[in-house]
């Protein structure tokens, strides 16, 4: 034979094979399509409704969802196709992350991308649990991207090993923090750890990038560089709740007061009492409702003077809207919560009806 013949004969053979490749990709996916009917035949489960089946799968997700393939949602992916497309096709199901940071790094920016994409354009409540390391960093990035869709945020680094980390600037929002606003923002949560310094700027400015959150509460934190004064008031207004604990650290609480404005606040609870904090509660006005401070002392001393005395500014008076209320006898003293029940502070420049008749 001739080339040219050879080279003919081999397009002919290239031809005829792509044919039956093609023939037997059709026989492929005919065989699959058959098998699934007939696993739905013989699977009562496969024939109940899609938005049934939806249903079920969102009751069964957990408060905290993990990431872990044998952990729901992501297990529905390893089942069978039918439940992996459904799970996929719930935005809802993914709406909830809880990434564990002492995990192993490598692969977790991916699964936490994955997860997140599968949420679509649904609002998100995301846990950040343990110590943001150098090499975890481009989680946090990741999160900031979805910032636009966060409804909570529970950062919690209280329960890790802080030794050979005590002298360093921790930075629980990682090494930028969000840069774009949080408009559905509503509870921020955080968690800290009492040996690890942390910088109050970052928070500072991801609570002005939330304008319409609700509840505010930081524990074990100490925040080492407050400016005093900040160059603007932080205003918070539609803040409801805000909890500040850590008794050892009664002071940055109180320069965090200082230059909170936060015009709609329900709910207040304090570490402890300071002279520093009456000009705070004396700015606030109904809706509060209740305030709360713990403070230890003697139980020879009656409670009324011991609120007088907790909340007694040199300029600015007394707390004396606040009923106080005594906790079972400790062997140090007791702990005494101070309870305000539709009622704002009386003192200067606050309303004494409202102390007079704190139900109203």
């Amino acid at each position: 034979m001739s080339i040219s013949e050879l080279e003919a004969r081999i397009e002919g053979f290239s031809t005829e094979i792509e044919r039956h490749k093609e023939v037997l990709s059709e026989l492929e996916r005919s065989k699959s399509h058959a098998q699934r009917q007939l696993n739905a035949l013989r699977d009562p489960l496969a024939r109940i409704p899609v938005e049934i089946s939806s249903e079920i799968f969102l009751h069964c997700v957990p408060t905290r969802s993990s990431l872990g393939r044998h952990h729901i949602p992501t297990l529905f992916l390893t089942i069978c196709h039918g439940w992996s497309d459904i799970a996929v096709s719930i935005p809802a199901l993914w709406a909830a992350i809880y990434i564990d940071l002492s995990e192993a790094a490598q692969g977790l920016e991916t699964t936490v991308g994955n997860w997140l994409e599968r949420a679509r354009g649904h609002l998100l409540d995301v846990c950040l649990m343990g110590l943001m390391r150098e090499t975890n960093q481009q989680v946090a990035e990741l999160i900031w991207q979805y910032s636009g869709q966060l409804k909570s945020l529970d950062i919690d680094f209280a329960n890790v090993d802080a030794h050979g980390h005590e002298d360093f600037e921790y930075r629980p929002l990682g090494d930028s923090g969000p840069q774009h606003p949080l408009p559905f923002l509503r509870t921020l949560i955080i968690g800290g750890h009492e040996e690890l310094g942390c910088s109050w700027r970052p928070i500072h400015r991801l609570l002005s990038l939330a304008p319409h959150l609700v509840e505010f509460e930081a524990s074990n934190m100490s925040f080492h560089d407050i400016p005093s004064p900040f160059v603007t008031e932080l205003v918070l207004p539609n803040l409801r709740r805000l909890e500040l604990s850590n008794a050892a650290a009664l002071e940055w609480h109180t320069d965090i007061l200082r230059w909170f404005s936060t015009p709609r606040l329900q709910n207040l609870s304090l570490p402890g009492a300071s002279q520093d904090a009456v000009p705070f509660l004396q700015r606030l006005s109904p809706p509060l409702r209740r305030f709360r401070a713990n403070i230890r002392t003697s139980p020879r001393v009656p409670i009324e003077k011991q609120r007088d005395r907790a909340f007694h500014h040199p300029r600015r008076g007394s707390l004396n809207g606040a009923t106080p209320r005594e906790s079972e006898p400790r062997q140090c003293g007791y702990t005494l919560r101070f309870h305000m029940e539709n009622a704002c502070p009386c003192g200067v420049g606050a309303s004494p009806q409202a102390a007079k008749h704190p139900h109203q």
